[in-house]
């Protein structure tokens, strides 16, 4: 296959490399097995009793007890295991109990959530959703159509901008700024700029906006993000004053310009964003 080649987005690499890269992805797949291994073994100690013998677990597991003893070892240097220095028993460790207790607030959190969503929706009509900062900024997790539908919006599990989405200046606005300040650099770096009603804005500009957001506690685009569109934001605050999510609504331009339309929806949207944060735990700010 030394003549062989491929093409790829950036020019032609060989076969030779193609092979390389095939062994390289079975050498992950079997990383990935050995954390399913991992995983079943603190499941079995999730579902089983108090606490396990080394014997019972393997046998759980379907592996030879040397084998068994070397994963427990790695989980519990991660703290997901704990073992007894009296018994030498098995049990779940504090990092699974911090998993799983993040796990079922994240899971209360978006469940009451949707309950609010579901309100602003009612109560506005218009397009309606829940935004979460994730690897790649701020990400649509849940959306609910307008009563009228528009020809643009995001989907779910889609990534938005910073600097000129009203969620995006939000979470800007809140959380802490080593969070946001790699994904601004890195819009930044694709030569987006941040605007105001399509204008360009210099960044102390920008600053100030997130200042305004601050003390309003909402933010709000006039086309900056899609063109002919607009978008009101507010924060959602949780018992730790961590902003774990962002209600968002999305209008045809001049909507939340109107007097009487736009301050229903403002009202609306904080007096919602308010409550959620209350259900949380969290401290509506002053």
């Amino acid at each position: 296959m030394s003549g062989s080649s491929f093409r790829r987005r950036n020019g032609f690499q060989s076969a030779r490399k193609a092979e390389s890269a095939g062994t390289n992805r079975a050498r992950r797949q079997q990383g990935v097995d050995k954390v399913e291994i991992g995983l079943k073994i603190a499941f079995i100690l999730a579902n089983g009793p108090d606490a396990m013998h080394l014997g019972d677990i393997a046998k759980a597991a379907n592996l030879a007890p040397s084998k068994a003893h070397r994963f427990l070892v790695s989980l519990c240097r991660s703290d997901i295991v704990e073992q007894d220095s009296i018994d030498g028993k098995y049990r779940l460790g504090g990092g699974a109990i911090s998993l799983g207790l993040a796990a079922q607030n994240r899971l209360d959190e978006f469940r009451l959530g949707e309950q609010a969503l579901r309100e602003l929706h009612e109560k506005t009509g218009k397009n309606s959703a829940i935004v979460a900062w994730g690897d790649l900024g701020p990400t649509v997790v849940r959306r609910i159509e307008p009563f009228e539908p528009v020809t643009v919006s995001s989907r779910i599990g889609s990534a938005i901008p910073v600097l000129n989405s009203a969620s995006g200046r939000v979470f800007a606005a809140f959380l802490p700024e080593a969070v946001t300040r790699p994904v601004i650099e890195r819009e930044l770096k694709n030569r987006m700029r941040p605007t105001s009603r399509g204008k360009p804005i210099t960044m102390a500009r920008f600053e100030k906006v997130l200042d305004e957001v601050r003390t309003r506690k909402t933010a709000e685009v006039y086309g900056d993000f899609f063109s002919g569109f607009d978008a009101l934001s507010a924060p959602v605050f949780d018992s730790s004053g961590h902003v774990p999510m962002v209600l968002s609504m999305l209008a045809t331009a001049g909507e939340f310009s109107s007097d009487r339309a736009g301050k229903h929806c403002r009202d609306t949207l904080v007096s919602v964003a308010s409550r959620l944060t209350a259900k949380l735990g969290g401290t509506w700010p002053p």
